[in-house]
């Protein structure tokens, strides 16, 4: 059983708000109740950390290949597939994540909040 990890974006402050599960205010967020005036969204921890053992995030852009010496690379954004409720890459296609085999084939290079500039290369 993997433990259940949240982070939170805070949008009018633009701040990272690691380890949210251990704020006083997550109870208070997923019931609807904000005592904050914070806008926050949530990302959840996929259970998985990528070839530099950084944890996975709903949320991060990462770039995937197939080997060490695959010369192609994909960017691609984890992503809460609406109709499965699973966890996915977009766009769809390629990778998968999985662990541990696959940890050393992807790596966190930012995340859709702090670099949107990376989302242009998964057009």
């Amino acid at each position: 059983m993997r433990k259940i990890k949240f982070r939170a974006w805070e949008f009018s402050g633009k701040f990272m708000i690691d380890n949210f599960h251990e704020k006083d205010s997550f109870q208070s967020v997923l019931c609807g109740y904000n005592p904050y005036s914070y806008d926050y969204t949530i990302m959840q921890w996929t259970g998985l950390t990528d070839k530099n053992g950084k944890e996975v995030y709903e949320g991060d852009i990462i770039e995937t290949w197939a080997a060490e010496d695959f010369p192609d690379s994909y960017i691609r954004t984890v992503v809460v597939d609406d109709s499965t409720k699973q966890l996915t890459l977009h766009p769809a296609g390629g990778y998968i994540l999985c662990e541990p085999a696959c940890s050393s084939h992807f790596e966190v290079i930012g995340n859709i909040h702090e670099s949107p500039e990376l989302l242009e290369a998964t057009k």
